[in-house]
């Protein structure tokens, strides 16, 4: 399986931003940050989500641990955190980072290799190579697509033997935007799958619901790679809201 590397973009000025100012300033400060950092390292490759599985969520003695800071500061920077609006901590106790998605880079380790090629390419040394890391983000996700599709194709070859057969694109019916304003479709045999999934919700309609909470939360988007993380989450908490409950008779007592 191909390895995927990721990184966090620190801006030039993100020490001098009014929340990092504020927190660097409070006693203990430096450490809040360094632990904020940790964070954000540690949710890079869960598109911001910090948990420490499924079912269960990160307490605050789990993220002293697994960061090493001391409990103390755990507890007074996440408070810090929540308040400065820097994460947010959901119904399920899944912690969010609201600026992963500004400051995350991603790239395979095919695409660096095509990156490192494409230098010696162009008549440049080895010991020139690594200038050439410094390229657009564009060119980058272009790279990583055409990774995915190589591994899409190859998976294909291996189920149906070496040539796949041509495969129908079936038109979406809903589209929700991502976190790079792309759009993912969302398809009729989607749609179905899930209504299967979850008999109790109208898989339609939380779908809409869906596009405008994306529309309206341009920072907390979603990437493409947690798109369906994110809707199954989504409708899997409205099943649960919606299971029957159990409906009490009147009765007439007996001898009444």
């Amino acid at each position: 399986m191909d390895k995927k590397y990721y990184w966090l973009k620190l801006k030039k000025d993100f020490f001098k931003r009014n929340d990092i100012q504020i927190i660097e300033s409070m006693p203990n400060g430096k450490d809040y940050i360094l632990f904020y950092l940790k964070l954000l390292v540690e949710s890079v490759d869960h598109d911001g989500n910090l948990r420490f599985s499924d079912t269960i969520p990160y307490n605050e003695e789990m993220l002293a641990t697994i960061t090493n800071t001391n409990i103390d500061i755990t507890r007074s920077a996440m408070k810090i955190f929540t308040e400065l609006g820097m994460i947010e901590i959901f119904d399920d106790k899944t912690i969010f980072m609201n600026e992963v998605a500004k400051m995350l880079g991603t790239e395979t380790y095919w695409a660096e290799q095509k990156r490192k090629q494409r230098a010696l390419n162009i008549g440049q040394c080895p010991s020139d190579v690594q200038s050439v890391q410094v390229m657009s983000k564009q060119e980058i996700d272009i790279d990583i697509d055409i990774d995915k599709d190589i591994d899409i194709d190859k998976d294909i070859n291996s189920m149906h033997g070496a040539k796949a057969p041509s495969r129908q694109i079936e038109p979406p019916v809903i589209e929700i935007i991502l976190n790079d304003k792309s759009l993912y479709p969302i398809t009729q045999a989607q749609i179905d799958k899930w209504t299967n999934l979850y008999p109790a919700v109208d898989v339609t309609q939380e779908l809409r619901k869906m596009v405008g909470w994306c529309e309206a939360n341009t920072l907390r988007r979603k990437t493409r790679r947690g798109i369906l993380r994110f809707i199954t989450n989504w409708l899997s908490r409205e099943q649960d809201r919606k299971r029957p409950t159990i409906i009490e008779y009147p009765y007439k007592k007996l001898g009444g």
